[in-house]
């Protein structure tokens, strides 16, 4: 955009003519209102008014003087970290993360504790804040009786608490230096509750037609209206971390800023839009507005409707406009939580702005870039935020289903519009499609979802979306699977649903059967999912997240981080959502820390932050589900860092996993895993206490944090944060640790925190160096619901250049095991690729005497052999019962023989080049080879990995293979290969691609074969293995 376009754009926002819906309300068609009004008695009106009863009752002056000037600091919360002056931070547990609560009606400018109901500040705030009111009716700190600072029933000059919680909007400070915000936690949560009520007042009015809700309203926009130009959060906000924001952070009248703002912008408009008729009829009103404005100087915003009008308009609907457009406003970041909340914003005014001109521009800068002059959304759907399967850029689910749903909304916002503006942004950007179906596929157990990032509370229940999210699919898209997905969401049933719709979803499930959840892999975001079990008690799901972190703003360092949801409980649970973000001392050093996660930690320091990891296999078969990831660059020191995760089925109601991590590089690893809320029982070890302090030093308490090195920046380990430590300084070469489950969320119906006969038993086979056993917190502050505390497992290595193969077998059971002995056997030979690597053998005996032999790698082109059995793969089983085999399964292998089974590949996968590739976001999108593949579905449901530049991984899920023009094309279906645009600063250039011609790719080798009844193989393989 050159300067003149842009002084055209910022001259057309300050112009007084500017009209929003000049001739009718816009957000609201005609019909729309006339449906809310429908069936209103005169009792229900009534009872509106009296909801309003409290703001109705004000007179016209009272109401004027409600939102506070630009000099009052706002503050989200009082204290971040020392709860409340008289009780501390047991306020926390009664109120949450923001406990102070205020009645702005019935105890103005006074905050109070909800636990033990101190009310604050002490001084009579009001009486101060009058006295320094100037002719504008702004508070001028200066100007006001300093006098009036005291607690008037501790009036006396001597007694020492005649100043005691006393705030002169700047906080109180106690005598430890804790400072207390609480004007600015009031005056923050009067700006935010008088937006949110007129909000929800303006919309009773279309209900109801009562007009004196639309006349306090008009009040209260039109006195915003006049502050909303002199707010500068950046200078008049106060972060929750207590400390001034040191960036731009543009025009806010929220406290938390402007990720916050652009929702408080787009409901002002839709209050505005509402009683924008009214307006014109209430004469009562523009009389005492003309009256305010001239006592103020300023006789211009009033003295019509049409002026009050184009007062509001300007000054407060398209000031958020033009604060976007200088780029002041942090909504704008390309690389927040808020991506595309601000263009959101603009596009909404851009409906009803009856200017040409102006809306032209308004709809089309969200699009342009580059950022930040513009919006920069065409960048940030074509895979800089939005990922191809339609996950959102942060790893944690609820802050990526901000982004996904965002684009949603612009879409349907653009497709309201006609003429040069209308836009099908599902068409253009498929990704926006996509997000429907990778929202759904998080679901696991019909109960949860991966707790990635900053998730929700610590191990609770809960879904990312609804069946209505699915019904709005199938309405969209008319596509058949969002019809059962809403079916399965709704426990089954269209019980519920609008009788024409539940009639089309019945009929579509009877058509073609209840949703089935399956194995997921979405590579774009970085999360596999293993499922299994149809009951709903017997579900299973575990996942490994190897991570697509855009935004770092809400993510954890958690790489090759696992999890598993069995029993109707969350049996690996993250931490979730921390205390306080930002620079909160435990957020930073333990809850976001790589040590609190299920993941290998190296040299005693956090991962680095970088996109994800490489996925090297993803197999599914009937009896055994596997993935295969690797992610060095968490740790550039290591060459090796590698974890294979399989659920292997025991039969429908059970599974166990066999966890493979194999680690090599650096001088010190440890292998960190915990289970749910219990105590531990262990086997074959032998544990001494440390007899105080934290697994840091006997000398440094639980939670003491390194002065030296401070929020953000610290990269420690978190061994603060670990507690009652106990070590086995020369552990066996096997050992098992049993997790006695607690029912934390009461998902068993008896009540939260039960005694449960659910266990989860972790058995470690192999010689490591040190076992530590020791206690650590899920966040707790504000959040007394999560488990008090989680039992810690972590096997130490070290040595120079060191290396690791972590071999665990994990078994949910419920009563009694289902395994009855696990061991590790020698392998032939036992050297693999890596020096200090080892190929790894586990016999896994079954309570029924039935045995499974799980065999591995790192170098699977060797021909190896254990417990009688030789394969040359990278990951193997063998089912034997009675001395025959019943099942076997092969990964990158070529050979897999034993207990009366063969299995014989040519080659461990199929290996090609890149020819051509498809360019364009398309219902298809395919890549050619001139390599001779497998024609039909024989490749279908495997993956194809691509050895691109390693800026993202490229693994691909292959819909079909057709020949053409002599050459095999890979159908990948509508999932893109488009990874972003190739220059921000000119969109003309066109995109960048995930893949490049000359890439060689290799379609990694699954075989798996079942004996029937009658002792025929049934086998299933995507390279020719028999």
């Amino acid at each position: 955009m050159d300067i003149r376009t842009a002084l055209t754009a910022f001259a057309l926002l300050y112009s007084a003519a500017v009209a929003i819906a000049a001739e009718r309300p816009y957000l609201r068609e005609a019909d729309e209102i006339a449906t809310l009004r429908q069936g209103w008695t005169d009792d229900a009106r009534a009872k509106v008014r009296e909801k309003w009863a409290g703001y109705l009752a004000l007179s016209d002056e009272q109401f004027w003087t409600l939102p506070p000037g630009p000099a009052v600091y706002r503050a989200m919360g009082v204290n971040q970290t020392e709860g409340c002056p008289k009780c501390g931070k047991a306020a926390y547990d009664v109120g949450g993360l923001w406990p102070f609560k205020c009645d702005i009606l019935n105890k103005p400018w006074k905050v109070t504790c909800p636990n033990c109901g101190a009310v604050f500040p002490t001084n009579d705030f009001a009486a101060f804040y009058e006295s320094g009111l100037d002719s504008r009716g702004y508070f001028i700190p200066e100007q006001a009786d300093r006098s009036l600072l005291f607690n008037p029933e501790r009036p006396a000059a001597d007694d020492p608490l005649r100043t005691w919680g006393v705030d002169d909007g700047t906080g109180w400070v106690d005598e430890k230096g804790n400072r207390f915000w609480f004007i600015a936690r009031y005056c923050g949560t009067l700006w935010t509750q008088l937006t949110r009520d007129a909000r929800a007042m303006a919309e009773d009015y279309q209900r109801t037609g009562e007009p004196r809700l639309a006349h306090v309203v008009g009040i209260l926009m039109a006195r915003m209206a006049d502050i909303h130009p002199d707010l500068n959060f950046t200078e008049q906000g106060v972060h929750p971390g207590d400390y001034k924001l040191g960036r731009d952070e543009g025009k806010a009248i929220w406290a938390c800023g402007p990720y916050s703002e652009a929702g408080r912008m787009r409901d002002l408009l839709t209050t505005y839009d509402d009683i924008w008729e009214p307006i014109g009829a209430d004469t009562q009103l523009v009389e005492f507005l003309t009256a305010r404005c001239a006592q103020i100087g300023h006789p211009e915003r009033a003295g019509s409707a049409d002026a009050v009008r184009r007062h509001i308009e300007s000054e407060l609907i398209l000031e958020g406009a033009r604060d976007v457009m200088r780029s002041r406003a942090a909504g704008s970041q390309r690389y927040g939580g808020d991506v595309g909340h601000m263009e959101w914003t603009l596009a909404l005014q851009g409906l009803v702005v009856d200017d040409p001109e102006l809306k032209a521009e308004l709809l089309a800068w969200p699009f342009q870039g580059p950022f930040p002059l513009k919006g920069g959304m065409h960048e940030v759907l074509c895979g800089a935020i939005l990922g191809r399967e339609g996950a959102g850029g942060s790893s944690s689910p609820g802050y990526s289903k901000t982004h996904y749903t965002m684009a949603r909304t612009l879409a349907d916002i653009y497709a309201r519009l006609e003429g040069p503006e209308h836009r099908d942004l599902y068409a253009l950007y498929p990704a926006i499609k996509h997000s429907y179906d990778s929202q759904f596929l998080l679901n696991c157990c019909e109960k949860y979802f991966p707790h990635i990032g900053d998730s929700s509370p610590c191990g609770s229940p809960g879904l990312t979306c609804n069946a209505n999210t699915m019904l709005e699919a199938f309405a969209r898209f008319g596509e058949p699977r969002y019809a059962r997905m809403a079916y399965f969401l709704n426990k089954h049933s269209t019980r519920g649903f609008p009788e024409q719709v539940g009639a089309q979803v019945q009929a579509i499930v009877d058509e073609q059967g209840d949703w089935e959840q399956t194995a997921t892999n979405l590579n774009g975001y970085g999360l596999s999912i293993l499922r299994s079990g149809d009951a709903a008690d017997d579900q299973r799901a575990a996942w490994l997240y190897y991570g697509r972190a855009v935004t770092n703003s809400h993510s954890h360092d958690d790489r090759l981080n696992i999890g598993l949801y069995a029993k109707r409980l969350d049996l690996m649970p993250d931490l979730g959502y921390p205390e306080r973000t930002g620079r909160w001392p435990r957020r930073v050093a333990w809850t976001s820390n790589t040590l609190s996660h299920n993941t290998v930690v190296v040299d005693g320091s956090r991962q680095k932050p970088v996109v994800g990891g490489r996925m090297q296999q993803m197999g599914v078969s009937p009896i055994v589900q596997m993935v295969d990831v690797a992610s060095e660059a968490v740790y550039p020191q290591t060459n090796l860092y590698r974890r294979q995760y399989a659920m292997i089925d025991i039969d429908g109601a059970d599974s166990y996993l066999v966890d493979l991590f194999r680690v090599k590089g650096g001088s010190e690893h440890h292998y960190s895993f915990h289970s749910a809320e219990g105590d531990v029982l262990t086997e074959g070890l032998t544990l001494t206490a440390q007899p105080t302090g934290t697994l840091a030093g006997e000398d440094i308490d639980f939670g003491e944090y390194d002065p030296q090195v401070k929020g953000l920046d610290y990269a420690g380990l978190g061994y603060e944060y670990l507690r009652n430590v106990r070590r086995d300084t020369a552990p066996p070469p096997a050992f098992s640790v049993t997790w006695q489950v607690k029912d934390t969320w009461g998902q068993h119906g008896k009540g939260l925190r039960a005694e449960t006969d659910v266990r989860l038993r972790l058995s470690m086979l192999g010689q490591h160096d040190e076992v530590i056993i020791a206690t650590g917190e899920p966040p707790r502050l504000g959040k007394p619901s999560n488990p008090e505390s989680l039992e810690y497992l972590l096997v130490h290595n070290q040595g120079e250049n060191a290396a690791s193969v972590y071999a665990a077998v994990v078994e949910p059971y419920q009563g009694e095991r289902r395994l009855s002995d696990i061991r590790r056997l020698p392998v032939e030979p036992a050297a693999d690729d890596v020096e200090g690597i080892e190929a790894v053998a586990l016999q896994i005996t079954h309570a029924d005497g039935m045995v499974d032999y799980v065999l591995s790698a790192h170098d699977g082109s060797v021909e190896r052999t254990a417990g009688g059995i030789r394969f040359a793969a990278e990951w193997a089983l063998i089912r034997v019962r009675d001395g025959q085999a019943l099942y076997a399964a092969m990964a990158g292998g070529t050979l897999l023989s034993g207990y009366g089974v063969e299995l014989g590949a040519p080659a461990a996968g199929r290996e090609g080049t890149i020819s051509d590739f498809d360019r364009e976001m398309d219902e298809s999108n395919c890549i050619y080879t001139e390599t001779d593949l497998p024609m039909g579905e024989t490749l279908a449901g495997t993956w194809m990995r691509v050895e691109n530049d390693g800026r993202q991984d490229a693994c691909y899920e292959i819909k079909s293979v057709r020949r053409e023009d002599g050459r095999s094309v890979i159908d990948l279906g509508d999932i893109s290969l488009i990874r972003g645009v190739k220059n921000p600063e000119d969109y003309a250039e066109g995109y960048e691609y995930n893949v490049a011609v000359g890439d060689a790719f290799t379609i990694p080798g699954w075989t798996w074969a079942q004996r029937g009844a009658d002792g025929a193989w049934q086998v299933r393989s995507n390279v020719g293995a028999r």
